[in-house]
Protein backbone atom coordinates (compact mmCIF):
# COMPACT_ATOMS: atom_id res chain seq x y z
CA UNK A 1 0.00 0.00 0.00
CA UNK A 2 1.49 3.31 -0.42
CA UNK A 3 2.06 6.24 2.12
CA UNK A 4 0.10 8.96 2.36
CA UNK A 5 1.28 12.52 3.58
CA UNK A 6 1.45 13.53 7.05
CA UNK A 7 1.13 17.46 7.89
CA UNK A 8 2.19 18.36 11.36
CA UNK A 9 1.17 21.94 12.61
CA UNK A 10 0.79 22.86 8.72
CA UNK A 11 4.18 21.46 7.79
CA UNK A 12 4.48 18.57 5.20
CA UNK A 13 6.94 15.85 7.03
CA UNK A 14 6.61 12.95 5.35
CA UNK A 15 5.22 11.84 1.48
CA UNK A 16 4.06 8.91 -0.44
CA UNK A 17 6.77 7.24 -2.38
CA UNK A 18 5.06 8.12 -6.20
CA UNK A 19 4.93 5.25 -9.18
CA UNK A 20 5.27 6.29 -12.52
CA UNK A 21 1.63 7.11 -13.63
CA UNK A 22 -0.12 5.28 -16.47
CA UNK A 23 -0.50 7.60 -19.93
CA UNK A 24 -4.14 8.08 -19.97
CA UNK A 25 -5.14 11.42 -21.50
CA UNK A 26 -2.65 12.91 -18.67
CA UNK A 27 -4.43 11.23 -15.77
CA UNK A 28 -2.42 9.56 -13.04
CA UNK A 29 -3.51 6.34 -11.83
CA UNK A 30 -1.64 3.75 -9.67
CA UNK A 31 0.00 0.68 -11.80
CA UNK A 32 -0.24 -2.92 -10.31
CA UNK A 33 2.15 -5.03 -11.22
CA UNK A 34 1.79 -8.99 -12.64
CA UNK A 35 3.59 -11.67 -12.54
CA UNK A 36 4.59 -11.71 -15.93
CA UNK A 37 6.26 -8.61 -15.30
CA UNK A 38 8.31 -10.52 -13.54
CA UNK A 39 9.62 -13.19 -15.99
CA UNK A 40 9.95 -10.59 -18.35
CA UNK A 41 12.65 -8.51 -16.56
CA UNK A 42 14.16 -11.59 -15.53
CA UNK A 43 14.93 -12.89 -18.86
CA UNK A 44 16.31 -9.00 -19.25
CA UNK A 45 18.91 -10.01 -16.58
CA UNK A 46 19.21 -13.33 -17.90
CA UNK A 47 20.23 -13.84 -21.90
CA UNK A 48 19.63 -16.96 -23.46
CA UNK A 49 20.47 -18.55 -26.69
CA UNK A 50 18.24 -20.37 -28.59
CA UNK A 51 18.97 -24.18 -29.44
CA UNK A 52 20.67 -25.13 -32.16
CA UNK A 53 18.41 -28.34 -32.56
CA UNK A 54 15.07 -28.74 -31.89
CA UNK A 55 15.25 -32.27 -31.77
CA UNK A 56 17.53 -32.49 -28.92
CA UNK A 57 15.47 -29.43 -26.97
CA UNK A 58 11.86 -32.03 -26.82
CA UNK A 59 14.47 -34.95 -25.39
CA UNK A 60 15.64 -33.00 -22.89
CA UNK A 61 12.33 -32.09 -21.02
CA UNK A 62 12.03 -33.61 -17.91
CA UNK A 63 8.21 -34.52 -16.17
CA UNK A 64 9.82 -33.14 -12.90
CA UNK A 65 9.89 -29.75 -14.04
CA UNK A 66 6.20 -29.89 -16.26
CA UNK A 67 4.20 -27.71 -13.80
CA UNK A 68 7.00 -25.42 -13.82
CA UNK A 69 7.18 -24.76 -17.42
CA UNK A 70 2.74 -24.66 -17.21
CA UNK A 71 3.42 -21.65 -14.74
CA UNK A 72 6.64 -19.37 -16.88
CA UNK A 73 3.33 -20.07 -19.77
CA UNK A 74 0.98 -18.82 -17.79
CA UNK A 75 3.27 -15.88 -17.06
CA UNK A 76 3.86 -14.63 -20.51
CA UNK A 77 0.57 -12.80 -21.85
CA UNK A 78 2.11 -9.82 -19.21
CA UNK A 79 5.52 -9.30 -21.63
CA UNK A 80 4.08 -7.06 -24.26
CA UNK A 81 2.46 -5.09 -21.37
CA UNK A 82 6.44 -5.09 -19.66
CA UNK A 83 7.81 -3.74 -22.75
CA UNK A 84 5.73 -0.94 -22.18
CA UNK A 85 6.31 -0.28 -19.27
CA UNK A 86 9.98 -0.56 -19.42
CA UNK A 87 10.00 1.82 -21.96
CA UNK A 88 7.80 4.22 -19.49
CA UNK A 89 10.26 3.50 -16.69
CA UNK A 90 13.26 4.58 -18.60
CA UNK A 91 11.26 7.74 -19.86
CA UNK A 92 10.60 8.80 -16.16
CA UNK A 93 13.90 8.27 -15.56
CA UNK A 94 14.81 10.60 -18.13
CA UNK A 95 12.73 12.89 -16.85
CA UNK A 96 14.27 13.00 -12.74
CA UNK A 97 11.21 11.12 -11.68
CA UNK A 98 13.14 9.66 -8.86
CA UNK A 99 12.68 9.79 -5.26
CA UNK A 100 14.95 12.50 -4.62
CA UNK A 101 13.99 14.90 -7.50
CA UNK A 102 9.74 13.86 -7.03
CA UNK A 103 10.71 14.72 -3.26
CA UNK A 104 12.22 18.00 -4.19
CA UNK A 105 9.08 19.02 -6.51
CA UNK A 106 6.91 18.32 -3.59
CA UNK A 107 8.28 20.73 -1.17
CA UNK A 108 8.39 23.11 -3.78
CA UNK A 109 4.83 22.45 -4.52
CA UNK A 110 3.59 22.81 -0.48
CA UNK A 111 5.68 26.19 -0.34
CA UNK A 112 3.79 27.29 -3.59
CA UNK A 113 0.03 25.81 -1.64
CA UNK A 114 1.15 27.63 0.62
CA UNK A 115 1.61 31.16 -1.02
CA UNK A 116 -1.94 30.30 -3.06
CA UNK A 117 -3.40 29.91 0.48
CA UNK A 118 -1.94 32.64 1.79
CA UNK A 119 -3.10 34.88 -1.13
CA UNK A 120 -6.38 33.58 -1.19
CA UNK A 121 -6.95 34.11 2.29
CA UNK A 122 -9.22 37.60 3.00
CA UNK A 123 -11.55 39.03 4.85
CA UNK A 124 -14.10 36.17 6.96
CA UNK A 125 -12.95 33.71 4.17
CA UNK A 126 -10.14 31.02 4.86
CA UNK A 127 -7.88 28.69 2.70
CA UNK A 128 -6.24 25.88 4.30
CA UNK A 129 -4.00 23.25 2.24
CA UNK A 130 -4.95 19.74 2.95
CA UNK A 131 -2.76 17.85 0.73
CA UNK A 132 -0.40 18.74 -1.69
CA UNK A 133 1.05 16.89 -4.94
CA UNK A 134 3.18 17.08 -8.15
CA UNK A 135 1.46 15.87 -11.30
CA UNK A 136 3.67 15.09 -13.90
CA UNK A 137 1.13 14.60 -16.46
CA UNK A 138 0.16 18.50 -16.22
CA UNK A 139 3.87 19.20 -14.92
CA UNK A 140 1.93 21.42 -11.90
CA UNK A 141 1.55 21.58 -8.70
CA UNK A 142 -1.80 20.26 -7.65
CA UNK A 143 -3.45 21.11 -3.75
CA UNK A 144 -6.58 19.72 -2.00
CA UNK A 145 -7.96 22.74 -0.15
CA UNK A 146 -10.66 23.64 2.32
CA UNK A 147 -12.23 26.76 2.31
CA UNK A 148 -14.27 28.19 5.73
CA UNK A 149 -16.34 31.31 5.19
CA UNK A 150 -17.82 32.48 7.72
CA UNK A 151 -21.21 34.41 7.74
CA UNK A 152 -23.29 36.27 10.13
CA UNK A 153 -25.68 32.60 10.97
CA UNK A 154 -23.73 29.77 9.43
CA UNK A 155 -20.55 28.96 7.45
CA UNK A 156 -19.93 27.89 4.05
CA UNK A 157 -17.26 24.74 3.72
CA UNK A 158 -15.99 24.93 0.22
CA UNK A 159 -13.86 21.62 -0.66
CA UNK A 160 -11.71 22.92 -3.44
CA UNK A 161 -8.86 20.97 -5.92
CA UNK A 162 -6.79 23.18 -7.59
CA UNK A 163 -3.87 22.60 -10.37
CA UNK A 164 -1.71 25.75 -7.98
CA UNK A 165 0.41 26.99 -11.13
CA UNK A 166 -2.58 27.94 -13.80
CA UNK A 167 -5.01 28.41 -11.04
CA UNK A 168 -7.57 25.67 -12.17
CA UNK A 169 -10.53 24.70 -10.56
CA UNK A 170 -10.11 20.69 -10.76
CA UNK A 171 -13.03 20.08 -8.69
CA UNK A 172 -15.19 22.65 -6.06
CA UNK A 173 -18.19 21.44 -3.60
CA UNK A 174 -19.45 23.66 -0.85
CA UNK A 175 -22.17 22.91 1.95
CA UNK A 176 -23.51 24.83 4.84
CA UNK A 177 -22.91 24.57 8.62
CA UNK A 178 -25.05 25.25 11.37
CA UNK A 179 -28.16 25.80 9.18
CA UNK A 180 -30.10 22.13 8.61
CA UNK A 181 -33.25 23.15 7.12
CA UNK A 182 -30.80 24.54 4.35
CA UNK A 183 -30.67 21.72 1.63
CA UNK A 184 -27.46 22.43 1.06
CA UNK A 185 -26.50 20.80 4.72
CA UNK A 186 -23.40 19.77 6.08
CA UNK A 187 -24.67 16.98 8.05
CA UNK A 188 -25.60 13.60 7.07
CA UNK A 189 -22.17 12.74 5.97
CA UNK A 190 -22.31 15.61 3.32
CA UNK A 191 -19.10 17.23 3.83
CA UNK A 192 -17.19 13.80 4.21
CA UNK A 193 -18.57 13.10 0.72
CA UNK A 194 -17.59 16.57 -0.43
CA UNK A 195 -13.90 15.22 0.75
CA UNK A 196 -13.71 12.39 -0.43
CA UNK A 197 -14.88 13.56 -4.12
CA UNK A 198 -12.19 16.05 -4.03
CA UNK A 199 -9.28 13.74 -2.89
CA UNK A 200 -10.00 11.73 -5.72
CA UNK A 201 -9.87 14.21 -7.75
CA UNK A 202 -6.30 14.38 -6.79
CA UNK A 203 -5.71 11.39 -6.80
CA UNK A 204 -6.42 10.91 -10.39
CA UNK A 205 -4.25 13.56 -11.52
CA UNK A 206 -1.43 12.63 -8.71
CA UNK A 207 2.05 10.69 -9.05
CA UNK A 208 1.55 7.61 -7.15
CA UNK A 209 5.09 5.71 -7.11
CA UNK A 210 5.27 2.33 -5.55
CA UNK A 211 8.55 0.68 -4.43
CA UNK A 212 9.68 -1.67 -6.68
CA UNK A 213 11.19 -4.19 -3.89
CA UNK A 214 8.77 -7.14 -3.88
CA UNK A 215 8.90 -6.88 -8.33
CA UNK A 216 12.75 -7.23 -7.58
CA UNK A 217 12.85 -10.01 -5.57
CA UNK A 218 10.47 -11.69 -7.83
CA UNK A 219 12.52 -10.86 -10.64
CA UNK A 220 15.68 -12.83 -8.91
CA UNK A 221 14.18 -15.83 -7.91
CA UNK A 222 12.91 -16.10 -11.81
CA UNK A 223 16.28 -15.17 -13.16
CA UNK A 224 17.82 -18.23 -10.31
CA UNK A 225 15.15 -20.65 -11.87
CA UNK A 226 15.36 -20.07 -15.45
CA UNK A 227 19.24 -20.46 -14.66
CA UNK A 228 18.90 -23.45 -13.39
CA UNK A 229 16.55 -24.84 -15.92
CA UNK A 230 18.69 -23.78 -18.63
CA UNK A 231 18.19 -22.78 -22.54
CA UNK A 232 15.81 -25.49 -23.42
CA UNK A 233 13.35 -24.44 -21.02
CA UNK A 234 13.38 -20.49 -22.71
CA UNK A 235 13.06 -21.84 -26.22
CA UNK A 236 10.39 -24.19 -24.77
CA UNK A 237 8.56 -20.61 -23.54
CA UNK A 238 9.66 -18.89 -26.53
CA UNK A 239 7.41 -21.92 -28.78
CA UNK A 240 4.50 -22.50 -25.63
CA UNK A 241 3.60 -18.35 -26.84
CA UNK A 242 4.16 -18.72 -30.08
CA UNK A 243 1.70 -21.64 -30.05
CA UNK A 244 -0.62 -19.52 -27.77
CA UNK A 245 -0.50 -17.09 -30.37
CA UNK A 246 -1.57 -19.16 -33.51
CA UNK A 247 -4.53 -20.47 -31.09
CA UNK A 248 -5.58 -17.17 -31.12
CA UNK A 249 -5.46 -16.59 -34.33
CA UNK A 250 -7.06 -19.63 -35.64
CA UNK A 251 -10.23 -18.87 -32.98
CA UNK A 252 -9.94 -14.97 -34.80
CA UNK A 253 -10.21 -16.22 -38.41
CA UNK A 254 -12.98 -19.10 -36.92
CA UNK A 255 -15.09 -16.82 -35.66
CA UNK A 256 -14.46 -14.39 -38.80
CA UNK A 257 -15.71 -17.26 -40.87
CA UNK A 258 -18.27 -17.62 -38.91
CA UNK A 259 -19.57 -14.14 -39.57
CA UNK A 260 -18.94 -14.43 -43.23
CA UNK A 261 -21.08 -17.43 -43.14
CA UNK A 262 -23.67 -15.69 -41.68
CA UNK A 263 -23.36 -13.07 -43.65
CA UNK A 264 -23.45 -14.95 -46.64
CA UNK A 265 -26.81 -16.80 -45.74
CA UNK A 266 -27.87 -13.00 -45.45
CA UNK A 267 -26.89 -12.38 -48.53
CA UNK A 268 -28.95 -15.26 -50.05
CA UNK A 269 -31.91 -14.52 -48.22
CA UNK A 270 -32.02 -11.19 -49.52
CA UNK A 271 -31.42 -12.26 -52.90
CA UNK A 272 -34.55 -14.40 -52.44
CA UNK A 273 -36.19 -11.65 -51.16
CA UNK A 274 -35.35 -9.87 -54.12
CA UNK A 275 -36.34 -12.61 -56.43
CA UNK A 276 -39.76 -12.36 -54.81
CA UNK A 277 -40.51 -8.80 -55.23
CA UNK A 278 -39.62 -8.71 -58.74
CA UNK A 279 -41.95 -11.30 -59.42
CA UNK A 280 -44.63 -9.58 -57.29
CA UNK A 281 -44.25 -6.37 -59.40
CA UNK A 282 -44.07 -8.42 -62.31
CA UNK A 283 -47.25 -9.85 -61.51
CA UNK A 284 -48.60 -6.29 -60.58
CA UNK A 285 -47.44 -5.33 -63.40
CA UNK A 286 -49.97 -8.13 -65.26
CA UNK A 287 -52.85 -6.69 -63.16
CA UNK A 288 -52.46 -3.19 -64.01
CA UNK A 289 -52.42 -4.27 -67.81
CA UNK A 290 -55.88 -6.72 -67.78
CA UNK A 291 -57.43 -3.47 -65.27
CA UNK A 292 -56.51 -1.36 -67.93
CA UNK A 293 -57.99 -3.27 -70.92
CA UNK A 294 -61.27 -3.69 -68.81
CA UNK A 295 -61.34 -0.21 -68.16
CA UNK A 296 -61.44 0.16 -71.92
CA UNK A 297 -63.69 -2.45 -72.41
CA UNK A 298 -66.05 -0.08 -69.25
CA UNK A 299 -65.47 2.79 -71.37
CA UNK A 300 -66.68 1.56 -74.49
CA UNK A 301 -69.89 -0.31 -72.94
CA UNK A 302 -70.93 3.00 -70.60
CA UNK A 303 -70.46 4.95 -74.21
CA UNK A 304 -72.82 2.50 -76.09
CA UNK A 305 -74.98 3.05 -73.38
CA UNK A 306 -74.69 6.87 -73.27
CA UNK A 307 -75.53 6.93 -77.16
CA UNK A 308 -78.41 4.52 -76.71
CA UNK A 309 -80.12 6.46 -73.97
CA UNK A 310 -79.68 9.88 -75.85
CA UNK A 311 -81.24 8.01 -79.15
CA UNK A 312 -84.16 6.77 -76.44
CA UNK A 313 -84.62 9.82 -75.19
CA UNK A 314 -84.56 11.95 -78.84
CA UNK A 315 -87.05 9.34 -79.84
CA UNK A 316 -89.06 9.91 -76.92
CA UNK A 317 -88.91 13.57 -77.95
CA UNK A 318 -89.85 13.56 -81.27
CA UNK A 319 -93.15 11.38 -80.66
CA UNK A 320 -94.21 14.00 -78.08
CA UNK A 321 -93.35 16.61 -80.55
CA UNK A 322 -95.03 15.30 -83.00
CA UNK A 323 -98.27 14.11 -81.24
CA UNK A 324 -98.43 17.45 -80.18
CA UNK A 325 -97.85 18.38 -84.48
CA UNK A 326 -100.89 16.40 -84.95
CA UNK A 327 -103.21 17.09 -82.47
CA UNK A 328 -102.89 20.13 -84.01
CA UNK A 329 -103.51 19.40 -87.40
CA UNK A 330 -106.48 17.41 -85.86
CA UNK A 331 -108.06 20.58 -84.57
CA UNK A 332 -107.61 22.30 -87.91
CA UNK A 333 -109.18 19.89 -89.81
CA UNK A 334 -111.90 19.20 -87.34
CA UNK A 335 -112.36 23.10 -87.46
CA UNK A 336 -112.55 22.75 -91.28
CA UNK A 337 -115.23 20.12 -91.44
CA UNK A 338 -117.59 21.51 -88.94
CA UNK A 339 -117.11 24.87 -90.83
CA UNK A 340 -118.60 22.54 -94.03
CA UNK A 341 -120.96 21.05 -92.69
CA UNK A 342 -122.93 24.15 -91.39
CA UNK A 343 -122.57 25.88 -95.11
CA UNK A 344 -124.85 23.19 -97.58
CA UNK A 345 -127.62 23.65 -99.09
CA UNK A 346 -130.45 23.35 -96.68
CA UNK A 347 -128.75 23.69 -93.59
CA UNK A 348 -130.38 25.58 -90.85
CA UNK A 349 -127.78 27.50 -88.55
CA UNK A 350 -129.00 27.27 -85.11
CA UNK A 351 -127.89 27.82 -81.50
CA UNK A 352 -125.95 24.97 -81.45
CA UNK A 353 -124.55 24.79 -84.53
CA UNK A 354 -123.25 28.46 -83.27
CA UNK A 355 -122.03 26.87 -80.11
CA UNK A 356 -120.09 24.07 -81.68
CA UNK A 357 -118.48 25.77 -84.19
CA UNK A 358 -116.85 28.43 -81.27
CA UNK A 359 -115.96 24.54 -79.45
CA UNK A 360 -113.95 23.60 -82.84
CA UNK A 361 -112.50 26.51 -82.70
CA UNK A 362 -111.28 26.64 -79.08
CA UNK A 363 -110.33 23.13 -78.95
CA UNK A 364 -107.83 24.76 -81.78
CA UNK A 365 -106.83 27.47 -80.15
CA UNK A 366 -106.18 25.09 -76.58
CA UNK A 367 -103.74 22.80 -79.41
CA UNK A 368 -101.55 25.73 -80.34
CA UNK A 369 -100.04 26.68 -77.02
CA UNK A 370 -98.26 22.93 -76.09
CA UNK A 371 -97.54 22.46 -79.73
CA UNK A 372 -95.49 25.50 -80.47
CA UNK A 373 -93.78 25.04 -77.09
CA UNK A 374 -92.74 21.74 -77.50
CA UNK A 375 -90.93 22.43 -80.81
CA UNK A 376 -89.19 25.58 -79.27
CA UNK A 377 -87.90 23.49 -76.63
CA UNK A 378 -86.92 20.84 -78.73
CA UNK A 379 -83.12 19.61 -79.08
CA UNK A 380 -83.72 16.46 -81.76
CA UNK A 381 -85.52 18.17 -84.34
CA UNK A 382 -83.55 19.45 -87.69
CA UNK A 383 -83.86 23.08 -88.22
CA UNK A 384 -85.38 22.19 -91.54
CA UNK A 385 -88.32 20.34 -88.95
CA UNK A 386 -88.41 22.98 -86.23
CA UNK A 387 -88.99 25.64 -89.32
CA UNK A 388 -91.86 23.64 -91.17
CA UNK A 389 -93.35 22.42 -88.35
CA UNK A 390 -93.65 25.93 -86.34
CA UNK A 391 -94.32 27.89 -89.88
CA UNK A 392 -97.46 25.31 -90.09
CA UNK A 393 -98.05 26.53 -86.01
CA UNK A 394 -97.82 30.24 -86.48
CA UNK A 395 -99.85 29.82 -89.45
CA UNK A 396 -103.10 27.98 -87.27
CA UNK A 397 -102.03 30.77 -84.73
CA UNK A 398 -102.90 33.66 -86.75
CA UNK A 399 -105.79 32.20 -88.75
CA UNK A 400 -107.78 31.36 -85.16
CA UNK A 401 -107.06 34.83 -83.24
CA UNK A 402 -108.22 36.28 -86.87
CA UNK A 403 -111.35 34.17 -87.78
CA UNK A 404 -114.86 36.27 -88.09
CA UNK A 405 -117.48 33.83 -87.40
CA UNK A 406 -118.33 33.87 -90.54
CA UNK A 407 -118.64 30.42 -91.88
CA UNK A 408 -117.52 31.21 -95.58
CA UNK A 409 -114.65 33.82 -94.74
CA UNK A 410 -113.55 31.46 -92.57
CA UNK A 411 -113.29 28.75 -94.69
CA UNK A 412 -111.97 30.19 -97.32
CA UNK A 413 -109.21 30.73 -95.10
CA UNK A 414 -108.69 27.25 -93.39
CA UNK A 415 -108.85 25.97 -97.52
CA UNK A 416 -106.05 28.84 -98.13
CA UNK A 417 -103.79 27.24 -95.06
CA UNK A 418 -104.37 24.08 -96.25
CA UNK A 419 -103.24 24.57 -100.02
CA UNK A 420 -99.83 26.25 -98.64
CA UNK A 421 -99.08 23.36 -96.42
CA UNK A 422 -100.69 20.35 -98.74
CA UNK A 423 -97.12 18.08 -97.96
CA UNK A 424 -97.52 18.28 -94.47
CA UNK A 425 -98.29 14.50 -94.06
CA UNK A 426 -95.80 13.37 -96.71
CA UNK A 427 -93.41 16.11 -94.02
CA UNK A 428 -94.67 14.17 -91.03
CA UNK A 429 -94.02 10.92 -92.32
CA UNK A 430 -90.36 11.11 -93.83
CA UNK A 431 -89.78 12.57 -90.58
CA UNK A 432 -91.41 10.07 -88.55
CA UNK A 433 -89.39 7.42 -90.30
CA UNK A 434 -85.54 9.10 -90.78
CA UNK A 435 -84.95 10.65 -86.64
CA UNK A 436 -82.42 12.90 -86.50
CA UNK A 437 -80.05 11.54 -83.34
Amino acid sequence: MPKRCARSQGELTSCTVPSRPARHGGVGITEHRNVGSVVHDALLHHRIDAPPDSQTLLHSFSMKNLWLFSVVCACIGGWPGEVCHAQQDRELRTTGNDDTGLFQRRLRCKDEADAYAKTSTKGNSELVPERVEFSLARQSCVAAFTRITNGKQSGVWSYETIDILTGESLYSGECVMNDPKNRKFCGNGRDMELRNRRDDALQAVAIIVVHDKVRTEMKGIISRWLAELGPEWAAAIALGAQAIIFLLQALILGWQGVILRRHASTMEKHTEIAGTQAETAKLIGQALDQQGKVLDTQTKIMDAQFRFQRKIEAQAERANVFNLVLELRAQFVAVKGTLKANLGPGTQFTQASREKIESAWHKLSAAIVPCQKALITSIHLSQGEKNYFMGFAQAVDLLERGHTNTIEADLKALQALEDTYKDFLKKMMGSAQTPDN
